[in-house]
């Protein structure tokens, strides 16, 4: 594993929030055993800001020591994990942010990855930012068997840029693909993909708001999901909203949630408690009742083929996003392209291009 300069990732920003007697640590990791090694040692250290730059390339939780896993034990510290780095003579110098180009596959006894601002000590102040990252765990079992990201209270944390797929969660009935947890803390995803997924209790993502957390998805496609239809269990195939009542609250704009799979029980959005509001969501079935619905629409969303959820060009979705969605609609979509191409922004992970940008050329 080689320490190098910090170099794009989240700007120079990052590195003016090293505070006195605390020292910036970089990692550039090139296989599985040295990203285990990466978050175990981010877990550990008191540095700030930690920043974990992931080559390019395919890491099988199965050839690492132990899980990838990073849970913050300090207070008031920044970790960075971002995959998508390239460079020279092994480097991490340049960044695509395209999810696709770092691959995370966890196993039946390790998850593709967990994340947490805290652990079962109070710990406060810490911000988590993670982005440009596949996930995948076709044998996976248990919560979150490709992820699990949690948010303890005094915290914050930023997800961008990530891929579920291939994610089978199905040994018990309240196993889950992907659970995103604001236990009193603040939560903004944006630009994430969670498709061809199975699990028990729901096939997609889960995003919880508890003790007055709140959390936030934006620029989301979530289709082709399937929960154990007929289990009793279920809640949904697609998006599971839950909160308390303790003044927490889910807000989910820009975002397409269509063609997963459905019946009497599970329903492409699944909405249970206060707080929750949608604005511009475009969605196949919606169980329970949110606080606000604005701008919604249903029908089809006009994907290139089941399963993919880039736009057609006669998506209803093109240029029909709100401005300014909680959590913000980000610089860049799924693929690393930038965002707003055409009049407004695209609904869903996926900004539309024209053919003629298909070989990468980028307006």
């Amino acid at each position: 594993m080689q320490a190098r300069p910090a170099r794009l990732l989240l700007g120079l920003g990052l590195l003016a929030l090293a505070t006195p007697g605390h020292a910036i640590t970089t990692f550039c990791v090139h296989d599985a055993t040295e990203l285990y090694t990466a978050l175990n040692q981010a877990s550990n250290t008191n540095d700030t800001p930690v920043i974990v730059n992931i080559r390019s390339g395919v890491y099988d939780a199965a050839n690492a020591p132990g899980s990838f896993n990073l849970v913050q034990t300090q207070n008031s510290q920044l970790v960075a994990i971002s995959g998508g780095w390239s460079g020279d003579n092994g480097a991490c110098t340049q960044s695509g942010k395209n999810a696709a180009d770092t691959v995370l596959i966890g196993s039946a006894s390790r998850r593709a990855l967990r994340v947490a601002t805290g652990n079962a000590n109070p710990h406060s102040g810490n911000t988590l930012f993670v982005s440009d990252l596949t996930l995948r765990s076709p044998t996976g079992a248990g919560t979150g068997a490709c992820l699990l990201f949690e948010v303890t209270p005094g915290n914050s944390a930023i997800a961008q840029r990530l891929l579920l797929e291939q994610c089978v969660a199905t040994s018990s009935s309240f196993d889950t693909v992907a659970s995103f947890v604001a236990s009193g803390g603040q939560l903004a995803i944006d630009n994430v993909v969670a498709r061809n997924n199975q699990g028990m209790f729901l096939g997609g993502m889960g995003i919880s708001a508890l003790n007055g957390g709140h959390a936030s998805l934006s620029q989301a496609s979530i289709t082709a999901n399937l929960a154990d239809i007929g289990s009793g269990f279920v809640t949904g195939s697609g998006l599971v909203l839950t909160t308390d009542s303790n003044g927490s609250s889910i807000d989910v704009g820009n975002s397409v949630v269509w063609g997963n799979a459905t019946d009497a029980d599970s329903k492409d959005i699944s909405v249970s408690g206060p707080g929750i509001a949608l604005n511009r969501v475009h969605y196949g079935s919606l169980k329970g009742t949110p606080a606000s619905n604005l701008s919604s629409s249903t029908g089809d969303p006009r994907f290139v083929a089941p399963g993919d959820p880039h736009l057609r060009v006669d998506s209803p979705l093109r240029d029909s996003g709100i401005v300014g969605p909680v959590g913000g609609s980000g610089t860049w979509d799924i693929e690393g392209r930038s965002r707003v191409v055409g009049g407004a922004v695209d609904v869903g992970a996926y900004e539309w291009r024209d053919a003629i940008f298909a070989n990468g050329f980028d307006p």
